[in-house]
């Protein structure tokens, strides 16, 4: 019985997909980090409005947001860079 290779499924445009998602996923990390901090001053400034505790919610949601964002880009970093060096051609 010989070994026969199961052909690829959905190998995109000729690799496209292989060959750019691991450097659309790092070049996404701006909007990634953008978005975390927005959200995290965000709920921070609502919990201030709701409950009158002026700067403290807004501070509490920037470290929030930022702690989000780090993890984010990291998880994303990780992917990437072992997508890259385990499915390098």
């Amino acid at each position: 019985m010989c070994y026969k290779e199961r052909p690829r499924v959905n190998a995109g445009f000729g690799g496209f997909s292989r060959r750019w998602g691991p450097v659309a996923e790092v070049l996404s990390l701006g909007l990634t980090m953008g978005i975390c901090l927005a959200l995290g001053i965000g709920i921070g400034v609502a919990v201030d409005g709701r409950f009158g505790t002026s700067p403290w919610g807004a501070g509490l949601g920037l470290f929030w947001g930022l702690g989000a964002a780090v993890a984010q880009a990291w998880r994303i970093l990780a992917r990437s860079s072992g997508a890259r060096i385990n499915g390098s051609d």
